[in-house]
């Protein structure tokens, strides 16, 4: 997909405590409100869009924004090796960068409950001070003001005409891909020994008459 979308969110930081503070009332009959804090997570989901049935979560990403991997330069770069939590991966902090872009990596977890990479995300994160924000105002979505441009899309006719054709063949090729390859090679070896059989007999024939 490709959507070229911003979103902005707004929240009160304990830096000494690393944790977001929210404040709600428990019920409506509540006459004061309580007191929340949170560590300060990022949580993208994406989803399909089925048109006859509910839909499904294709993929997510949780990224604390105290300390999460800088994105990768590339969609090719952007691996699940980003997610590793053993120490090998360089951790950064929007606090102290207060922008980057990049790629991010979406898994979630096949049959054999192993994590699988389902895609790709390009971000940008920006963080600025409720008084940066008052002088810079920016729109939601793509609105004014900075608005963002639309993104550049191919035909969305075409694309939903072959949409379901792309996910039965990945799906054929992820779950079958050995058998498929089986079946090509045999397909092969029948079609040539087809045109053995198919052109021997004229070239016995030549052969008796010596041409």
């Amino acid at each position: 997909g490709n959507f070229n979308w911003r979103f902005v969110f707004q929240f009160d930081y304990l830096a000494a405590e690393e944790k977001i503070v929210i404040k709600e009332k428990e019920s409506v009959l509540s006459l004061d409100e309580t007191e929340y804090k949170l560590p300060l997570r990022l949580q993208l989901q994406v989803w399909d869009a089925d048109a006859f049935s509910s839909d499904d979560i294709l993929g997510s990403l949780t990224l604390d924004l105290n300390r999460f991997p800088r994105g990768a330069k590339s969609s090719k770069r952007c691996t699940l090796e980003l997610l590793k939590t053993d120490g090998s991966i360089r951790q950064m902090s929007i606090f102290r960068n207060k922008r980057v872009k990049g790629w991010w990596p979406f898994n979630r977890k096949n049959d054999d409950q192993e994590f699988e990479l389902t895609g790709k995300l390009e971000a940008e994160i920006s963080l600025v001070t409720l008084e940066e924000a008052e002088k810079a105002p920016v729109g939601l979505e793509r609105e004014a003001p900075q608005p963002l441009p639309a993104p550049n899309r191919p035909d969305s006719m075409i694309m939903w005409m072959f949409a379901p054709i792309k996910s039965l063949l990945l799906y054929l090729w992820r779950n079958h891909k050995w058998l498929i390859i089986k079946l090509t090679l045999l397909a092969l070896i029948l079609a040539l020994l087809g045109l053995l059989i198919y052109s021997a007999p004229g070239y016995l024939v030549k052969k008796m008459m010596g041409a």
